[in-house]
């Protein structure tokens, strides 16, 4: 019997892990760091889902979600033990550790391809063994390659939701177990995260898990807001649901009919605004109550403790994100970069709770010099801290925050899905630096402010393209993009 610690809970859970199912002592021991290290670190506190526990469950049914946790866990071990040295992480051909990695992920695709389970269940074995792969895919550096596994994830999922929804007499060439390891809408829920990374990190990309079919079904994720939350799942949920349908109601809008963008984006702002305002008193109540219920003991200095803050933390920190993006004035941010001067304490704030997580600085005497290297879980579209501190980045120009803003992206190396913090920290700096040539009396002029600037990341060229606009000088307040400079460059390391 092997014992999980399940991530942000008090309690562990057994597993009966049989040793008849694993080939050799490689094959336990990569299996057991993916149990105690990859499970709880993937997992984290918003798991209302059990997807990482079901996940588990199945590997002792299915070769090819075993195979895939098994070289998943091996290269996580991997990537946790070696030295951050030169920004990149792959596999050597010459390493015996590497190898084997490559085998049980070849393995992971040969037991697919060779399923004889009845259709319905491959498909619901594919679309959990994919989750493994973006992942793996993702740790290698291989982007391009994570996207592919995406892509092919949602274009099972979207069959799944064309054939519940439609009347057609045909039905689709895929259909859904009745009995799956893992449920359609929680399955939707997961690539629906992967669907928006994609996009935020591809430029041009259109996300595909948009309709309102492929919506989360879990507590919270409804236009109602109760007067304190029940749990910390259900307020994240709380908030992918803001973060959706302000994204949808973009959407809808005909791009070339300026008055319609006009009157949806004041709409947008103030059904944000206010849905954020009520979020917010929910989540404070929960909060008081959970400590109150504990006598303060949530903030003692314990790994259950810390666990607890992390999460209310990062969920602090995506309140205040949403609110850049849904309730500003986003038609005076198209045309004056000065409009984020007015929230200096809301980036200040950031910083701060990101601190908070990040802990302090690796290379003290407290932790033995180095860089710590962290797979963290990010199965809910709202959790990860990489994305706004980039935001306080570029965007803050109080250089002491924006600053602090890169040192924290590089001080753990911190892999949140598709986004790398020490990479995403290099091409913040790049851009920050560009702005910072034209200082004057230790401020950027607002006509010599970066915006709308593109990165796109290229692990295996060890590259990345940079895209960015300024208004050209004399043109200041008027609309871009007719009046925009626009710069291309790429950083490589």
């Amino acid at each position: 019997m092997l014992k999980v610690l399940h991530y942000g809970t008090s309690s562990p859970f057994h597993l009966p892990i049989s040793t008849n199912i694993l080939e050799d002592d490689q094959e336990r021991r990569s299996f057991s760091f993916f149990c105690r290290h990859t499970f709880p670190q993937l997992s984290g506190p918003f798991d209302s889902s059990d997807f990482w526990q079901r996940l588990l469950q199945a590997t002792h049914r299915e070769p090819a979600i075993r195979h895939a946790a098994v070289a998943l866990g091996a290269l996580h071990e991997r990537f946790e033990i070696l030295p951050h040295t030169n920004l990149n992480f792959t596999l050597s051909k010459g390493e015996d550790d590497d190898v084997f990695a490559m085998q049980q992920y070849a393995k992971a695709i040969k037991a697919l391809l060779g399923f004889n389970g009845g259709q319905e269940k491959a498909a619901n074995v594919a679309l959990v063994t994919c989750v493994l792969f973006v992942y793996f895919e993702t740790l290698r550096g291989h982007h391009a390659t994570a996207i592919s596994h995406i892509n092919g994830g949602i274009k099972i999922l979207s069959a799944f939701h064309q054939s519940a929804s439609s009347s057609s007499p045909y039905p689709s060439t895929i259909s859904q177990s009745n009995t799956p390891y893992v449920s359609t809408p929680t399955l939707t829920l997961i690539f629906a995260h992967f669907d928006s990374q994609a996009s935020a990190l591809l430029a041009g990309r259109e996300r595909a898990l948009q309709d309102p079919s492929s919506d989360n079904p879990l507590p919270g994720y409804a236009p109602e807001i109760p007067e304190e939350f029940q749990s910390l799942g259900e307020a994240m949920n709380s908030l992918d649901y803001i973060r959706t349908e302000s994204f949808r109601s973009m959407a809808t809008v005909d791009r070339s009919d300026w008055v319609a963008i006009r009157v949806m984006l004041a709409c947008m702002q103030s059904t944000a605004t206010i849905r954020l305002n009520l979020w917010g008193q929910a989540f404070h109540s929960f909060v008081g109550t959970q400590e109150r219920k504990l006598g303060g003991g949530l903030n003692g200095e314990g790994k259950e403790e810390k666990e607890w803050r992390d999460a209310v933390n990062v969920l602090r920190v995506h309140k205040i994100f949403m609110g850049f993006y849904f309730c500003v004035d986003l038609e005076r941010a198209l045309r004056d970069e000065g409009l984020w001067d007015e929230h200096t304490e809301d980036f200040e704030e950031i910083v701060r709770l990101s601190e908070d997580i990040i802990g302090p600085h690796e290379g003290s005497a407290e932790h033995g010099g180095g860089v710590k290297r962290l797979l963290c879980h990010d199965t809910g579209n709202v959790t990860g801290i990489v994305l706004p501190l980039n935001f306080v980045a570029t965007k803050c120009r109080v250089r002491s925050i924006r600053w602090k803003a890169i040192e924290l992206m590089r001080r753990t190396e911190r892999q949140e899905g598709l986004w790398n913090s020490v990479l995403t920290a290099l091409a913040a700096e790049q851009l920050v630096r560009l702005e910072e040539e034209w200082l004057v009396e230790e401020k950027v002029p607002r006509e010599r402010r970066i915006r709308c600037a593109e990165v796109g990341f290229d692990l295996q060229e060890r590259r990345a393209r940079l895209r960015y606009g300024r208004l050209e000088v004399g043109v200041f307040a008027h609309p871009p993009p007719r009046e925009m400079e626009w710069i291309e460059g790429s950083i490589c390391w």
